[in-house]
């Protein structure tokens, strides 16, 4: 494995961390208090500004090849997103989860498309 793509997965380690940490903040605090979709909208924001912080971190010294690193950090995310949701459906299939609402599904797309964006922002 590539150095590019060694720090591009470490850079998806540490979003899908923050992640893991923000969702259920913004699914048992957030939404029940502001809403499905300004939730999700925060949750972004923060996200990004997480990930920003990350890609200082993981992406030194800039990636020769970015888009290995982009492809790492971004298959590592959707992944494990997979995988994760996966296991909830195998373990709790009685578990009552609220569905989001397709808008709240979309804001989603922003930080993963900020993540991508990382090893080209950060060259040189």
């Amino acid at each position: 494995m590539g150095p590019s793509l060694t720090a591009g997965l470490r850079l998806g380690g540490y979003a899908f961390a923050a992640g893991m940490l923000l969702g259920p903040i913004r699914e048992l605090v957030l939404a029940p208090a502001m809403g499905g979709l300004a939730a999700a909208s925060l949750e972004a924001v923060l996200l990004m500004a997480v990930i920003a912080l990350a890609a200082r971190l993981a992406l030194r010294p800039p990636p020769a090849v970015p888009w290995a690193a982009a492809l790492g950090a971004v298959g590592l995310v959707v992944g494990a997103e997979v995988l994760l949701g996966l296991l909830f459906t195998l373990l709790a299939p009685a578990m009552e989860r609220v569905p989001r609402s397709l808008a709240e599904q979309a804001v989603g797309l922003v930080p993963l498309a900020w993540l991508a964006a990382q090893p080209f922002l950060r060259r040189g």
